[in-house]
């Protein structure tokens, strides 16, 4: 049994390792995000490949081959949809159909297009962002625990593995879809953050107009090129009086 737990923490550990290489690995190789297409054989691919990762090396229990692989298909198609699920599958399922054996198809069925199932259909579709935006991470554990449930049941009714297997690959499976999350957020936060600070250095944060910062960055680059410019210059008279008046809340108005 001890084996069998060490085997799993592996799993999770390569889980862990590969999300955490490939997210920030993402602005080094300055991938081109803004095509929806392009966004989606990208994230399927490396989703697919980290399966792959996974399966490539199992435990092998009463002729079962035993692994992680439900999580990173489980994570994509709760975040991304049943598209970048199925998409992600691709390879896995044509690696488990290579290999072969009696239990082929079942572990084709419970830990790959099972995951897809179940968090496509509770993947939140009003988000707009997917990968890009916060996870609520209560939301996708909660769809990971229906998940679970409905495999462990299966498994124990059409499998010979018995429940201490069961309950430690739902333990490290759970904190391998918890640290990817976990990952993601941590990621997409500092990114927003990046470009909320990049935004309001270059903006007056009262009318969001490109401030004096902005101004001498831009005019440096203009007399760098040697570029024809003009600059022009506006007030407005009086205003002080505008404002002693009416209020500076008006007069920022």
């Amino acid at each position: 049994m001890g084996d069998l737990l060490f085997f799993f923490l592996e799993n999770m550990a390569l889980i862990i390792a590969l999300m955490y290489l490939a997210i920030k690995s993402k602005e080094a190789l300055i991938l081109d995000w803004s095509d929806p297409f392009k966004q989606r054989i990208i994230i399927s691919a490396f989703f697919g490949f980290l399966t792959f990762s996974i399966m490539y090396n199992p435990y092998l229990y009463e002729g079962m081959r035993l692994d992680l692989r439900e999580v990173p298909l489980f994570f994509i198609s709760y975040v991304g949809g049943w598209q970048y699920g199925l998409l992600s599958a691709v390879l896995p399922t044509a690696f488990r159909a290579y290999l072969g054996g009696p239990t082929m198809i079942m572990g084709i069925l419970q830990a790959i297009l099972l995951p897809i199932i179940v968090g496509s259909l509770l993947h939140d579709r009003k988000r707009k962002d997917q990968f890009f935006g916060i996870l609520n991470i209560r939301k996708m554990l909660v769809a990971f625990l229906v998940y679970e449930l409905i495999k462990s049941v299966w498994m124990i009714a059409s499998t010979p593995v018995n429940l201490t297997i069961i309950i430690g690959m739902f333990i490290f499976a759970a904190v391998a879809v918890f640290s990817m999350a976990l990952i993601l957020n941590g990621e997409n936060r500092s990114s927003l953050l990046k470009e909320e600070l990049e935004f309001y250095s270059n903006r007056d944060p009262m009318t969001q107009l490109p401030n004096i910062r902005f101004f001498k960055n831009n005019v440096a680059k203009l007399v760098e090129k040697q570029l024809p410019m003009g600059i022009v210059m506006l007030d407005v008279d009086y205003f002080k009086v505008y404002n002693d008046t009416h209020g500076h809340q008006k007069g920022d108005a």
